[in-house]
């Protein structure tokens, strides 16, 4: 009877057991769509800026040369756009800001997934205290070329504003290096965008 009693019990025991055991596994299976995200990090590096997410600084140079004197670690980057992905030399854009700069990175990979140059070909914000403001942005031509138009503006003058557009055209050798070639400088005075706080300031000011 002892033992018809203990059969009983254990059982009964089981049962709990398996029991909690699966009440503890489902917290696991609402976890999936979460595991499944970070999954991401698993993926090629061109798919992860294709799919604009976010790198930390670690993670960037692991896959580019970017130079540690230049970025600092706090910076955080995400992706922006991938050119020619399936090509030979595929070109990725990475953005980040630092110093309330907005800033674009062009990177070159090889047919490996190696990164064989970076060049800045995105800017915009306002330097020396408000009275320059530069932006950069870039123009893909194809795999082997692309070019970046700077319009630098000076902001000193009373009623003009200087402005100098720099169109600069690079190429990209058969060793992935990027070259500078020609490029187009023009300069010219636009008058000056009076804001309403200017015009308030003037105002005051006349008799």
């Amino acid at each position: 009877m002892f033992k018809t009693k203990h059969r009983i019990v254990c059982g009964m025991l089981l049962l709990m057991l398996c029991t909690c055991s699966r009440d503890r596994q489902s917290p696991h299976v609402s976890q999936t769509p979460a595991n499944t995200a970070n999954k991401g990090d698993q993926k090629d590096f061109l798919d992860s800026v294709a799919a604009k997410m976010k790198f930390t600084y670690s993670r960037i140079k692991d896959y580019t040369n970017l130079d540690s004197a230049s970025y600092k670690q706090h910076v955080r980057f995400s992706g922006d756009t991938v050119w020619f992905r399936n090509g030979s030399r595929p070109l990725a854009v990475i953005r980040y800001a630092v110093g309330g700069m907005n800033k674009k990175l062009l990177l070159v990979f090889n047919r490996h997934g190696e990164c064989t140059a970076s060049l800045m070909v995105g800017m915009d914000g306002d330097i020396d205290g408000g009275f320059d403001s530069v932006f950069l942005d870039y123009k893909i031509i194809d795999d082997n070329s692309f070019q970046t138009i700077e319009t630098w503006t000076y902001k000193g003058g009373k009623k003009y504003d200087e402005v100098t557009v720099t169109k600069q055209f690079y190429h990209i050798n058969k060793k992935g290096s990027i070259l500078a070639q020609d490029n187009i400088i023009r300069s010219f005075n636009k008058p000056k965008v009076m804001t309403v706080k200017t015009v308030a300031i003037k105002r005051e000011g006349q008799p």
